[in-house]
């Protein structure tokens, strides 16, 4: 018989039922069943844990074969500086990139097609380190940097000459005649570390077609004696065909939760994107001088503009008051009057700085983690437009209210025409995405969204503005926004369909407009249903323009109104007026018609308080809580198992006896 079974003890007296049991008898068990559990715990959490940060930091490339994702900047140069002997390829991308991630999957056939021949093909994401990538030089993402053998030169003039290689199948007639962009041509560029060794790497913007990518790199290492082809898969009619069907809903490609969404979160999370660009994008781009990097004077001139727009135009008074420090920062490296090209805003300077601006309730300027979002939660984007609307509307709302109040509002300082310069700006200058830069770009010059016909240009800097030149602004970036939200959809279902790639979606036969139908039915013309993207558009993808993504279905009279009640909130602080910028103290909270405004982060913490209200909310004060009652309960249960259990089957056993 077992000497530790209920019955062994009790037939040889060694445990009284009148006895209390769980003092005399079980506490040693139960505290070695406690200890179990601990240790239990303690595994799993740091298991959890470990499993849950390798989730979060995952790359584009984590689960590829044949591309190595780097963790951290210094393996990057490790890498660099240890294998000298091998040719490779660098992908220097952004998980927040559309566009990365579009040409991830060719990127991959190339690398399967092209590690045979040697190459060693690693990828380093710029949100791990953007000061290293704009050491590296890189001005638009993605980009390649090919850099050679030690003893071997690199072949630019083989690349950029597009030299043909019949057998195996690189000719111009298989890369569809595809050509760099001319802003884009490869170029050769040092590489950082190895300037002592007179190391080049050449530049390469990513195109997005296997073929011509896949020929590129052979033209730039000499591979085409050693490299041969695999059978490739390429897009079938009947693959393009293979859409779903179906009437879309009206609430189209968002949710009916999605929509009920409160204003503060859209100003708040317009503000996060603010600060996460200061911390991150400035010197993205900036030209190097040697190791040490001296932000250009034009791009210190459209900083100081990108800050100043915001500390007119965001309804939010402590924020403001944080932007008035980075301006005063600012004005002290703008009186440099000598002949360089650079200012004397040093990318140490700056960092240190910036790190001591901290705005409560943005976590990028509180602890230099990651943005976190209300609204915008898979791409930092759509914080960036965000802030472009809420510039807009805020404008738009202090011309509402000029020549009212006491004292008298005089109307805000900035023009429609000014915004739209300085969002064209911050778009130039403070964008990672090299193909959003070009395609803006292009929309402003060729006035894509007849954005003269608003906004004339023969009052672009005159006072007083009209109203109808403010809701032009609001009505224009809106055209804009959505024509841009139906070319990524264009996209990504083509993606979808030619590359059968689970994280992208196809949208075909799903209204993409915003707003949705069923939130504003009067946004629509009489007649006009949400712009879908459609079998035609993904078989002529590439002759698609502008003008074939911008829509003219909205009215703009309900427009307006819904995107005013979507970013503003009554109560909410004025823009300031050219009386502000004259004063020395930050008076714009006195120069507005309504003495008591009341700020976005306020109504953000009162409904923040409110949702907190029940029965869970006590783990999110006492989050210790949680593995405490966790650990009693499961070693309660397991005490209860091992020792009660079988004295109260005995028990039961004898009564049946």
């Amino acid at each position: 018989m077992n000497r530790y079974s209920w019955k062994y003890k009790r037939e040889n007296h060694l445990i009284d039922k009148s006895d209390k049991i769980l003092i005399r008898m079980l506490w040693s068990r139960y505290i070695f069943c406690c200890l179990l559990f601990f240790i239990w715990y303690v595994c799993t959490w740091f298991v959890g844990a470990h499993l849950l940060r390798i989730e979060t930091k995952e790359g584009i490339y984590t689960k590829s074969a044949f591309i190595k994702e780097l963790s951290s900047v210094g393996e990057l140069r490790d890498i660099v500086l240890n294998d000298l002997n091998q040719p490779k390829v660098l992908i220097f991308y952004s998980s927040f990139c559309a566009y990365c991630h579009m040409a991830s999957n060719p990127l991959k056939r190339v690398a399967e097609s092209l590690t045979p021949t040697g190459v060693k093909f690693y990828a380093f994401e710029c949100g791990k380190g953007y000061s290293e990538c704009s050491i590296w030089g890189i001005d638009g993402l993605p980009n390649l940097r090919l850099i050679g053998p030690e003893d071997k030169k690199i072949n630019l003039e083989s690349l950029i000459n597009y030299t043909e290689f019949s057998d195996i199948n690189c000719t111009r007639k298989s890369e569809k005649h595809i050509v760099f962009p001319e802003k884009h041509i490869p170029k050769l560029m040092e590489v950082p570390y190895l300037k002592h060794l007179k190391s080049k790497s050449i530049s390469m913007p990513v195109i997005n077609e296997e073929t011509f990518l896949m020929c590129s790199i052979i033209r730039a290492f000499d591979l085409s004696s050693v490299f041969k082809p695999l059978n490739n898969s390429v897009l079938s009619n009947s693959a393009v065909s293979q859409t779903k069907t179906g009437i879309s809903n009206h609430f189209g490609r968002w949710s009916e939760e999605s929509m009920l969404i409160n204003p503060s979160h859209a100003i708040v999370d317009a503000i996060t994107m603010k600060f996460y660009i200061l911390h991150n994008w400035v010197f993205f781009g900036n030209k190097v001088v040697n190791t040490l990097q001296f932000l250009e004077k034009r791009r210190l001139n459209a900083l100081y503009r990108f800050v100043e727009t915001s500390w007119v135009l965001i309804p939010s008074k402590r924020t403001r008051v944080k932007l008035e420090e980075i301006l005063v920062f600012l004005k002290n490296y703008m009186d440099n009057k000598d002949n360089s090209i650079y200012s004397k805003l040093s990318l140490e300077s700056w960092q240190s700085f910036i790190k001591t601006v901290v705005v409560e309730g943005i976590s990028t300027t509180q602890n230099g983690s990651d943005p976190v979002f209300y609204i915008c939660k898979k791409s930092l984007f759509c914080g960036i437009w965000l802030l472009f609307h809420s510039w807009s509307i805020s404008l738009l709302k202090g011309v509402q209210h000029q020549g009212k109040g006491c004292p008298i509002y005089n109307g805000p300082s900035l023009t429609p025409g000014q915004v739209v310069d300085r969002i064209a700006e911050t778009v130039k200058y403070f964008m990672v995405c090299q193909s959003c830069k070009e395609h803006f770009e292009t929309m402003i010059n060729n006035n894509t969204c007849d954005r003269t016909s608003y906004i004339p240009p023969m009052n672009n800097g005159k006072f007083p503005v009209l109203l109808y030149e403010a809701e032009g602004l609001v009505f224009w970036l809106f055209r804009v926004h959505n024509l841009v939200t139906l070319r990524v959809a264009t996209e990504s279902s083509y993606e979808h369909l030619k590359q059968k790639r689970s994280s992208s979606i196809s949208y075909v036969g799903t209204g993409v407009s915003f707003p949705p139908i069923g939130t504003c039915f009067d946004c629509y013309r009489p007649n006009q249903t949400p712009a879908e993207v459609t079998n035609q558009m993904l078989s002529g993808i590439n002759d698609l323009t502008d003008d074939d993504y911008d829509k003219d279905i909205f009215e703009q009279g309900p427009v307006v109104a819904f995107l005013e009640a979507y970013y503003w909130k009554e109560g909410w602080i004025l823009p300031k007026t050219t009386l502000d910028l004259q004063k020395s103290e930050l008076a714009s909270a006195y120069s507005t018609p309504d003495s008591n405004q009341i700020d976005p982060f306020d109504s953000l913490n009162s409904f923040k308080r409110s949702a907190e209200i029940q029965v869970g909310s006590v783990f999110d004060i006492f989050p210790v809580l949680y593995p405490i009652l966790t650990f009693f309960i499961f070693s309660l249960t397991v005490f209860y198992l091992v020792e009660t259990g079988p004295f109260l089957q005995e028990q039961k056993i004898n009564q049946l006896a």
